[in-house]
């Protein structure tokens, strides 16, 4: 989440502003932090132990279950990854065509 944090800083050095959607990962995963951190003092770190789904498909030696804490952790680091992504994809549009190109100001 701290990747994601910094990729929209960078962001907003290059282009100038900072634009964050109703839902972002920068204030709203704060608040996904809370809770899940909340909810692991409800149900102890057990939980995250969980066996979900069989793992042997990836042929990696001594996996033989993909638990709920590794599931969560590869959905988080696929989304920073896509945030991060989008954010340096958005800096190099920046370097090429004017801001004013992606969104005509209209009167």
């Amino acid at each position: 989440m701290f990747q994601a944090f910094h990729f929209v800083t960078i962001e907003h050095y290059y282009i100038g502003e900072l634009v964050l959607g109703p839902i972002n990962g920068i204030s709203d995963g704060c608040v996904a932090v809370m809770i899940v951190s909340a909810y692991t003092v409800y149900a102890g770190n057990n939980f995250w132990a969980t066996p979900i789904c069989d793992g042997r498909w990836m042929g990696l030696n001594g996996v033989e279950d993909l638990t709920l804490g590794q599931c969560t952790a590869l959905m988080i680091r696929v989304g920073v990854t896509c945030l991060a992504l989008k954010s340096m994809a958005k800096v190099i549009m920046t370097n090429w065509y004017p801001r004013a190109h992606w969104f005509p100001l209209q009167d």
